[in-house]
Protein backbone atom coordinates (compact mmCIF):
# COMPACT_ATOMS: atom_id res chain seq x y z
CA UNK A 1 0.00 0.00 0.00
CA UNK A 2 3.06 2.55 0.84
CA UNK A 3 4.39 1.43 -2.43
CA UNK A 4 1.07 2.35 -3.99
CA UNK A 5 0.85 5.55 -2.60
CA UNK A 6 4.16 6.60 -3.66
CA UNK A 7 4.06 6.00 -7.40
CA UNK A 8 0.64 7.13 -7.69
CA UNK A 9 1.55 11.10 -7.12
CA UNK A 10 4.89 10.13 -9.72
CA UNK A 11 2.78 8.61 -12.97
CA UNK A 12 0.10 11.70 -12.18
CA UNK A 13 3.30 13.81 -12.52
CA UNK A 14 4.54 12.42 -15.58
CA UNK A 15 0.92 12.33 -17.29
CA UNK A 16 0.83 15.42 -16.60
CA UNK A 17 4.10 16.62 -17.93
CA UNK A 18 3.58 14.22 -21.18
CA UNK A 19 0.44 16.02 -21.63
CA UNK A 20 1.80 19.65 -21.00
CA UNK A 21 4.30 18.94 -24.40
CA UNK A 22 1.32 17.50 -26.36
CA UNK A 23 -0.35 20.97 -26.57
CA UNK A 24 3.01 23.45 -25.21
CA UNK A 25 3.26 24.28 -28.78
CA UNK A 26 7.13 23.82 -28.87
CA UNK A 27 6.91 21.87 -31.36
CA UNK A 28 9.01 22.40 -34.57
CA UNK A 29 6.53 23.37 -37.39
CA UNK A 30 8.04 22.74 -40.76
CA UNK A 31 6.83 26.21 -42.83
CA UNK A 32 6.13 25.92 -46.73
CA UNK A 33 8.30 27.55 -49.20
CA UNK A 34 6.65 30.09 -50.67
CA UNK A 35 5.90 29.30 -54.41
CA UNK A 36 8.14 30.83 -57.10
CA UNK A 37 6.34 33.64 -59.35
CA UNK A 38 6.56 32.13 -63.16
CA UNK A 39 6.39 34.10 -65.85
CA UNK A 40 5.40 32.33 -69.39
CA UNK A 41 8.09 32.83 -71.85
CA UNK A 42 5.67 31.96 -74.47
CA UNK A 43 2.02 31.12 -75.13
CA UNK A 44 1.44 27.62 -76.17
CA UNK A 45 -1.23 27.30 -79.18
CA UNK A 46 -2.33 23.86 -79.94
CA UNK A 47 -1.18 22.80 -83.50
CA UNK A 48 -3.67 20.06 -83.98
CA UNK A 49 -5.82 17.88 -82.07
CA UNK A 50 -7.67 14.07 -82.93
CA UNK A 51 -9.61 11.43 -80.97
CA UNK A 52 -8.21 7.90 -80.42
CA UNK A 53 -11.19 5.93 -79.59
CA UNK A 54 -12.93 6.49 -76.45
CA UNK A 55 -9.32 6.83 -74.31
CA UNK A 56 -9.47 4.61 -70.95
CA UNK A 57 -12.72 6.00 -68.79
CA UNK A 58 -11.96 5.63 -65.43
CA UNK A 59 -10.13 2.53 -65.63
CA UNK A 60 -6.26 2.62 -64.66
CA UNK A 61 -4.39 2.27 -67.78
CA UNK A 62 -0.54 3.01 -68.49
CA UNK A 63 -1.19 3.82 -72.33
CA UNK A 64 0.46 6.63 -73.61
CA UNK A 65 1.33 8.02 -77.31
CA UNK A 66 4.63 8.15 -78.51
CA UNK A 67 6.27 9.42 -81.32
CA UNK A 68 9.14 8.02 -83.66
CA UNK A 69 10.23 9.47 -86.80
CA UNK A 70 7.76 12.01 -87.07
CA UNK A 71 4.77 9.74 -86.51
CA UNK A 72 2.28 9.14 -83.49
CA UNK A 73 1.35 6.13 -82.78
CA UNK A 74 -1.76 5.94 -79.91
CA UNK A 75 -4.22 3.64 -78.28
CA UNK A 76 -7.43 3.66 -76.52
CA UNK A 77 -8.57 0.82 -73.88
CA UNK A 78 -10.94 -0.72 -76.50
CA UNK A 79 -8.19 -1.96 -79.10
CA UNK A 80 -8.37 1.12 -81.90
CA UNK A 81 -4.77 1.76 -82.48
CA UNK A 82 -3.57 4.90 -84.56
CA UNK A 83 -0.46 5.98 -86.32
CA UNK A 84 -0.76 9.83 -86.89
CA UNK A 85 1.31 12.04 -88.81
CA UNK A 86 3.13 14.74 -86.05
CA UNK A 87 2.88 17.52 -88.45
CA UNK A 88 -0.96 17.75 -88.70
CA UNK A 89 -2.27 15.21 -86.75
CA UNK A 90 -3.60 13.32 -89.91
CA UNK A 91 -4.21 9.52 -89.92
CA UNK A 92 -1.82 7.31 -91.44
CA UNK A 93 -3.33 4.29 -91.14
CA UNK A 94 -5.78 2.92 -87.90
CA UNK A 95 -6.74 -0.79 -86.40
CA UNK A 96 -9.00 -2.19 -84.14
CA UNK A 97 -7.82 -4.85 -81.88
CA UNK A 98 -11.01 -6.24 -80.25
CA UNK A 99 -12.52 -9.16 -81.53
CA UNK A 100 -15.88 -9.23 -82.82
CA UNK A 101 -18.63 -10.07 -81.53
CA UNK A 102 -21.19 -9.71 -84.09
CA UNK A 103 -21.82 -7.70 -87.15
CA UNK A 104 -21.29 -4.58 -86.53
CA UNK A 105 -19.72 -4.76 -82.53
CA UNK A 106 -16.15 -5.52 -81.19
CA UNK A 107 -15.57 -6.49 -77.30
CA UNK A 108 -12.61 -4.51 -75.86
CA UNK A 109 -9.32 -5.72 -76.17
CA UNK A 110 -8.63 -3.84 -72.74
CA UNK A 111 -5.37 -2.60 -73.95
CA UNK A 112 -3.59 -1.23 -70.57
CA UNK A 113 0.68 -0.92 -71.32
CA UNK A 114 2.16 0.73 -73.60
CA UNK A 115 2.91 2.22 -76.67
CA UNK A 116 6.49 1.56 -77.34
CA UNK A 117 8.04 1.15 -80.80
CA UNK A 118 10.92 -0.34 -81.55
CA UNK A 119 12.30 -2.36 -84.98
CA UNK A 120 9.84 -1.36 -87.05
CA UNK A 121 6.98 -2.87 -84.72
CA UNK A 122 4.64 -1.01 -82.19
CA UNK A 123 3.94 -2.70 -79.42
CA UNK A 124 0.98 -3.18 -76.47
CA UNK A 125 0.39 -5.15 -73.67
CA UNK A 126 -3.46 -5.88 -72.56
CA UNK A 127 -5.52 -6.94 -69.04
CA UNK A 128 -6.58 -9.85 -71.30
CA UNK A 129 -2.92 -11.40 -70.72
CA UNK A 130 -1.76 -10.48 -74.94
CA UNK A 131 0.83 -8.52 -76.49
CA UNK A 132 0.70 -7.50 -79.52
CA UNK A 133 3.31 -6.38 -82.17
CA UNK A 134 1.67 -4.23 -85.10
CA UNK A 135 3.95 -3.23 -88.20
CA UNK A 136 4.88 0.41 -88.30
CA UNK A 137 4.05 0.43 -92.15
CA UNK A 138 0.47 -0.16 -91.90
CA UNK A 139 -0.84 -1.48 -88.51
CA UNK A 140 -1.24 -5.02 -89.21
CA UNK A 141 -0.14 -7.42 -86.39
CA UNK A 142 2.90 -9.56 -87.18
CA UNK A 143 2.31 -11.70 -83.91
CA UNK A 144 0.37 -11.61 -81.33
CA UNK A 145 1.25 -13.85 -77.86
CA UNK A 146 -0.55 -14.76 -74.61
CA UNK A 147 2.00 -14.00 -71.59
CA UNK A 148 1.39 -15.09 -67.62
CA UNK A 149 -0.74 -12.05 -66.76
CA UNK A 150 -2.04 -8.74 -67.17
CA UNK A 151 0.34 -6.43 -69.15
CA UNK A 152 -0.16 -3.40 -67.17
CA UNK A 153 3.23 -1.76 -67.73
CA UNK A 154 5.10 -1.02 -71.07
CA UNK A 155 6.70 -3.41 -73.33
CA UNK A 156 10.20 -2.99 -73.35
CA UNK A 157 12.23 -3.82 -76.03
CA UNK A 158 16.42 -4.79 -75.97
CA UNK A 159 18.77 -7.09 -77.72
CA UNK A 160 16.37 -8.82 -79.45
CA UNK A 161 13.90 -9.17 -77.02
CA UNK A 162 10.64 -7.45 -75.55
CA UNK A 163 10.43 -7.63 -72.25
CA UNK A 164 7.32 -7.94 -70.37
CA UNK A 165 6.05 -7.12 -66.75
CA UNK A 166 3.08 -9.02 -65.57
CA UNK A 167 0.50 -8.26 -63.34
CA UNK A 168 1.37 -11.65 -61.21
CA UNK A 169 5.51 -10.86 -60.85
CA UNK A 170 6.47 -12.58 -64.06
CA UNK A 171 9.09 -10.80 -65.84
CA UNK A 172 8.70 -12.45 -69.53
CA UNK A 173 11.00 -12.35 -72.37
CA UNK A 174 9.33 -12.60 -75.87
CA UNK A 175 11.12 -13.41 -79.33
CA UNK A 176 11.04 -9.96 -80.97
CA UNK A 177 10.61 -11.59 -84.16
CA UNK A 178 7.89 -13.67 -83.38
CA UNK A 179 6.72 -13.28 -80.67
CA UNK A 180 7.67 -16.53 -78.79
CA UNK A 181 8.57 -16.71 -75.00
CA UNK A 182 12.20 -17.83 -74.41
CA UNK A 183 12.23 -17.32 -70.15
CA UNK A 184 10.14 -16.88 -67.54
CA UNK A 185 11.06 -15.81 -63.99
CA UNK A 186 8.80 -15.37 -61.08
CA UNK A 187 9.89 -12.24 -59.09
CA UNK A 188 7.61 -13.51 -56.30
CA UNK A 189 4.57 -11.51 -55.46
CA UNK A 190 2.92 -10.19 -51.47
CA UNK A 191 -0.14 -10.96 -50.37
CA UNK A 192 -1.67 -7.74 -51.11
CA UNK A 193 -0.44 -4.90 -53.15
CA UNK A 194 -1.76 -2.26 -55.32
CA UNK A 195 -2.58 -2.45 -58.89
CA UNK A 196 0.29 -1.66 -61.36
CA UNK A 197 3.88 -2.78 -62.33
CA UNK A 198 6.68 -1.17 -63.39
CA UNK A 199 8.12 -1.56 -66.41
CA UNK A 200 11.45 -3.20 -66.88
CA UNK A 201 15.09 -1.64 -67.39
CA UNK A 202 18.05 -2.76 -69.24
CA UNK A 203 21.72 -1.82 -68.87
CA UNK A 204 24.64 -4.14 -69.80
CA UNK A 205 22.45 -7.09 -70.95
CA UNK A 206 20.77 -6.94 -67.55
CA UNK A 207 17.36 -6.88 -67.30
CA UNK A 208 16.21 -4.94 -63.95
CA UNK A 209 12.97 -4.80 -62.73
CA UNK A 210 10.92 -3.73 -59.05
CA UNK A 211 8.65 -5.96 -57.69
CA UNK A 212 5.65 -5.30 -55.45
CA UNK A 213 7.55 -7.20 -52.47
CA UNK A 214 10.11 -3.98 -52.29
CA UNK A 215 12.78 -5.47 -54.32
CA UNK A 216 14.64 -4.77 -57.39
CA UNK A 217 15.79 -7.91 -59.34
CA UNK A 218 18.30 -8.22 -62.12
CA UNK A 219 18.33 -10.61 -65.01
CA UNK A 220 22.50 -10.76 -65.97
CA UNK A 221 22.07 -13.69 -68.34
CA UNK A 222 18.80 -13.95 -70.52
CA UNK A 223 20.13 -17.77 -71.64
CA UNK A 224 20.32 -18.58 -68.00
CA UNK A 225 17.04 -16.96 -66.29
CA UNK A 226 17.79 -18.56 -63.00
CA UNK A 227 20.83 -16.25 -62.68
CA UNK A 228 18.76 -13.61 -60.99
CA UNK A 229 20.37 -10.97 -59.09
CA UNK A 230 18.44 -9.39 -55.58
CA UNK A 231 18.47 -6.32 -53.83
CA UNK A 232 16.36 -4.65 -51.32
CA UNK A 233 14.74 -1.61 -51.00
CA UNK A 234 15.07 0.31 -47.26
CA UNK A 235 12.16 -1.03 -44.88
CA UNK A 236 11.78 -4.47 -47.40
CA UNK A 237 14.74 -6.49 -45.72
CA UNK A 238 13.84 -10.14 -45.15
CA UNK A 239 14.45 -9.65 -41.26
CA UNK A 240 11.95 -6.39 -41.43
CA UNK A 241 14.17 -3.79 -40.89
Amino acid sequence: MQLRKLLLPGLLSVTLLSGCSLFSGEEDVVKMSPLPQVENQFTPTTVWSTSVGNGIGEFYSNLHPVMVDNVVYAADRAGVVKALNADDGKEIWSVNLGEKDGWFSRSSALLSGGVTVAGGHVYIGSEKAEVYALNTSDGTTAWQTKVAGEALSRPVVSDGIVLIHTSNGQLQALNQADGAIKWTVNLDMPSLSLRGESAPATAFGAAIVGGDNGRVSAVFDATRPDDLATAYLPGHWPNGN
